[in-house]
């Protein structure tokens, strides 16, 4: 999804991730020659990301980052990858679910078809199947951002500030320049009236 490694944030997604979804321990996931040889690429650029200074250079880093999430390694992936994301954009959320669901089953590797599935069934308003699909992409990918992103949306939207400010923190550590961030952290802590050191 797009709409905070802090111990709290490892524990949190370990105690909330629903009990049918496998740890990627527990299954030989397939994943393509082109994922592994993205993941040294994609530490380069999460270090660059921490980094970043101005509005300009996060968009651009994170914007290479996307590129890599979304490139399964597979052409028949990447034009269902497409279609969902057309049956997105267009408002057929139950299209793209069906879709990103045959990327999920082809390649349970594959990070960005677990994260737009949970875009999907966000924006179609089913927020437990959204969790389940976000806790699922940070299980292969802890930095994803989108995911990230959309968790705190749900937390927020379920008015529990607590759990939501647990996962912008650890945003903040991924990427502290993004756009709006430290206000939004700042803005819950007012709210909970936590006094910010």
């Amino acid at each position: 999804m797009c709409l905070l490694i802090l111990p709290g944030l490892v524990l949190l997604v370990s105690l909330c991730k629903p009990a049918n979804i496998a740890s990627p321990t527990q299954e030989i996931l397939p994943i393509s020659a082109k994922l592994v040889s993205g993941r040294s690429e994609l530490n380069s650029l999460f270090t660059q990301l921490s980094a970043a200074k101005s509005d300009v250079e996060v968009q651009r880093i994170q914007a290479k980052i996307w590129n890599i999430w979304m490139d399964s390694g597979e052409i028949e992936v990447n034009a269902w990858m497409e279609q969902g994301g057309k049956a997105t954009s267009d408002g057929d959320y139950t299209k793209a679910i069906t879709i990103f669901t045959k990327v999920t089953e082809r390649m349970p590797g594959y990070v960005e078809g677990w994260n737009k599935r949970a875009t999907a069934h966000y924006m179609n308003g089913d927020y437990n199947a959204s969790l389940q699909d976000i806790f699922r992409t940070l299980s292969i990918e802890k930095r994803h951002f989108g995911a990230l992103s959309g968790l705190a949306s749900i937390y927020l939207a379920n008015k529990d500030y607590k759990e939501a400010l647990k996962v912008l923190e650890y945003m903040l550590l991924i990427c502290p320049s993004q756009p709006g961030l430290q206000d939004q952290v700042y803005e819950l802590y007012q709210q909970l009236k936590i006094m910010k050191v």
